[in-house]
């Protein structure tokens, strides 16, 4: 059996180049638990053959959504932070971190609806959940429950270096209003504006809105405000639009976007490789799953022929 004879793909112009696309998106699901390298050569490979077969003449499947000009935006107001940067070299390198969003385009256009590329729970599975945290809570170890306690506890020292750093950051935002810093590490910066309390450093400050208004002032924090927005929107309609298999694809993409959200609330996730590549890869399919239903609805709506 040929190759493409079990890669689900499409005939016509482009349809090799797509199969192509494919594997490299199975592969970077595959490596991305390990390995960001092996993840992020797998993503070009795909966005490569991606673009080659639409130079051949295939059309991108995706369903028109915000998230394009949300990125767009996003991507628009960090370039502008780094220009006006004190560091605009290092800023601009940092900026290459938004071209992963093209793994939103890849894994809409080529996971094909319901290719298994992740293992997830479906909806009938959902008690779980409440199960697993009763059980953790009866049978954990004392040292488990002391840590979980710990993270609404202002007097933990993590806590006090986050509320303290957060004051920095404030301090920052009110001297580059507009536009921020720019998108360097922010080490030496922090190191300038940092409390008598603070209890560690860090090049970022562990709270993703914190860390946009910093690096892109309210310019830059309102552009992510705008993608999250879209984000949650293609999720929902993602979740809204898929059947059988698919429904539990969608809600787990679903949880990961709330995990980028949560704990985004204390951390810089939107920073993280291995965080963002999971969200993006749960956009795309997303798009995939709202192309799946539409192709479906329009072959249930095509009119028959006579006979």
């Amino acid at each position: 059996m040929r190759w493409a004879e079990w890669i689900p793909g499409e005939d016509g112009p482009g349809g090799g180049a797509l199969r192509v696309a494919q594997l490299a998106l199975l592969a970077l699901a595959l490596c991305l638990p390990f390995s960001i390298a092996l993840t992020e050569g797998a993503l070009i490979l795909g966005l490569v053959a991606l673009g080659a077969s639409r130079l051949r003449g295939r059309r991108f499947r995706s369903p028109r959504t915000w998230l394009w000009p949300a990125s767009l935006a996003l991507l628009a107001t960090w370039l502008l932070s780094s220009a006006l940067s004190a560091e605009p070299a290092d800023s601009f390198f940092h900026v290459r971190k938004l071209y992963a969003m093209g793994l939103i385009l890849l894994a809409g256009e080529a996971a094909a609806g319901a290719i298994p590329l992740l293992l997830v729970l479906t909806p009938r599975a959902w008690w779980t959940l409440p199960l697993a945290t009763i059980v953790v809570v009866r049978f954990a170890p004392a040292r488990w429950l002391a840590r979980l306690a710990s993270i609404v506890d202002p007097n933990e020292p993590g806590n006090r270096g986050r509320l303290s750093m957060w004051r920095s950051a404030r301090d920052i935002v009110r001297e580059h209003p507009l536009f921020g810093v720019g998108c360097q590490d922010l080490l030496a910066l922090y190191r300038r504006y940092r409390y008598p309390d603070f209890t560690f450093e860090s090049g970022h400050f562990h709270n993703n809105f914190v860390q946009m208004a910093v690096m892109t002032g309210v310019t830059g924090l309102a552009a992510f405000v705008f993608w999250l927005a879209s984000a949650a929107r293609e999720l929902a309609r993602g979740t809204r639009a898929a059947t059988g298999p698919d429904r539990g694809l969608a809600a787990a993409g679903a949880a990961v976007f709330v995990a980028l959200l949560v704990g985004g609330m204390f951390d810089y996730t939107f920073g993280d490789a291995e965080v963002v590549y999971h969200t993006y890869l749960a956009l795309g399919l997303s798009l995939a799953i709202q192309s799946a239903a539409s192709g479906a609805t329009s072959k249930v709506d095509a009119p028959r022929p006579a006979v």
